[in-house]
């Protein structure tokens, strides 16, 4: 493959480095990478304190070269952005019938040992209806109506508004 043709294979013009790199570097990590730091960003910086050449030299000398970059492949990973996951709820929470907290300190009877104390009473709540009201389509299509045209809504309070309402009820619960 000819240079020029693996530079228009990549989109690129003819030998832009720049760009070549800044693509693998979307490929590897993600777009956001390439987004520059700001001053006020959180960063640190590597610094060198002093240059010793001398062990690279002799390094580089050393070294033990052979031509093997056929044997050399390139491993892509997938790119993605880095996402959390929402925090959750335990639905349990959610449900009536469910007891979350003890209303009363002691479930079994027991002596008073400090009959000067008052006595505890077991407190009883209201609970929710099961299953829980849902208003009428037509409440909810006026609800959703008044949402999205708050220039000009419909009187939920209205007389008339409250007999096309009511008229609506009856003629649905005729039909079933």
């Amino acid at each position: 493959m000819p240079e020029v043709e693996f530079w228009e294979g990549k989109g690129l013009e003819f030998r832009d480095w720049r760009g070549l790199a800044s693509k693998k570097f979307i490929e590897i990590f993600s777009k956001t990478f390439l987004i520059p730091l700001e001053d006020t960003d959180n960063h640190f910086e590597l610094e060198v304190n002093h240059i010793n050449m001398e062990r690279y030299i002799k390094m580089v000398a050393t070294g033990d070269f052979h031509d093997d970059l056929d044997l050399v492949t390139e491993i892509h990973t997938p790119s993605g952005e880095v996402s959390a996951k929402a925090p959750q709820m335990d639905l349990h929470f959610f449900d009536p019938s469910q007891v979350i907290l003890q209303t009363t300190r002691y479930h079994t009877p027991r002596s008073r040992s400090k009959p000067w104390k008052p006595i505890l009473k077991e407190l009883q709540f209201d609970k929710l209806q099961i299953p829980l009201p849902i208003p009428h389509p037509v409440v909810i299509a006026v609800l959703i109506y008044n949402r999205d045209h708050d220039q000009n809504p419909i009187v939920y309070e209205d007389v008339y508004c409250q007999r096309i309402l009511r008229a609506t009820k009856e003629v649905s619960a005729q039909a079933e």
